[in-house]
């Protein structure tokens, strides 16, 4: 974890996959092109530029993904907020390879869970590259049984969005279709599992076989 004078702070959770960054203290969001403001001075130990998709090692995926600019100031240099919000906020591409609906899982949808899943559905998901692909619409009901929240779609947003907590990127497992339980909670293959069944009301919890009595 990086530390800044005042009260601004980064955990810095990347690996193979992902750049993924968390910023608590006075965080700034300004939409397209989307833009992160630090209150802290300036400090040349932060990202100056992200990718937030769970594919960093694929420099062809990688091409159509916007880049999140982060820049840190001391606060009589941030932008005004135009709107405050009391909860956190999850910033992510669904550009990329995501009208490939395997993609769309393994890129996104199991990192997103793995990222979101302590904050209990109150977090708001920003979302860069929206209409890249029908990501929002055709997941709209395990967004929903994600976040409470609507999707803001920072392409088009023109306001300056201000958190005390925002994480930039997805956590994503080193292998496809994969969750590392640790140091994460109540992470799990059989809990994403569990979530999809309930959110589609999938009676059935688990395969068992059938003999035909003759």
């Amino acid at each position: 974890m990086t530390e800044y004078r005042g009260h601004s702070r980064m955990k810095n959770y990347s690996n193979y996959r992902s750049e993924v960054y968390e910023f608590t203290g006075d965080v700034r969001l300004q939409g397209s092109p989307a833009t992160i403001f630090i209150g802290s001075p300036i400090n040349d130990n932060i990202p100056h530029e992200i990718k937030p998709y769970a594919r960093k090692y694929d420099p062809l995926g990688m091409v159509a993904i916007s880049s999140i600019q982060i820049k840190a100031a001391p606060p009589e240099k941030l932008p005004v907020c135009t709107k405050t919000l009391d909860v956190p906020g999850i910033l992510f591409s669904t550009g990329g390879y995501t009208h490939n609906y395997f993609h769309s899982i393994t890129d996104v949808m199991i990192p997103l869970f793995a990222t979101s899943q302590r904050f209990n559905r109150d977090v708001i998901f920003l979302v860069i590259n929206h209409n890249s692909s029908r990501f929002t619409t055709e997941h709209r009901k395990t967004l929903e049984s994600l976040s409470r929240h609507e999707v803001v779609d920072i392409d088009i947003e023109n306001r300056t969005l201000c958190f005390t907590n925002m994480i930039v990127g997805l956590k994503a497992h080193p292998s496809d279709l994969s969750i590392d339980p640790s140091p994460f909670a109540r992470l799990s293959p059989r809990n994403l599992t569990r979530l999809l069944r309930n959110t589609y009301s999938l009676k059935r919890d688990s395969v068992s076989d059938h003999n035909d009595k003759r």
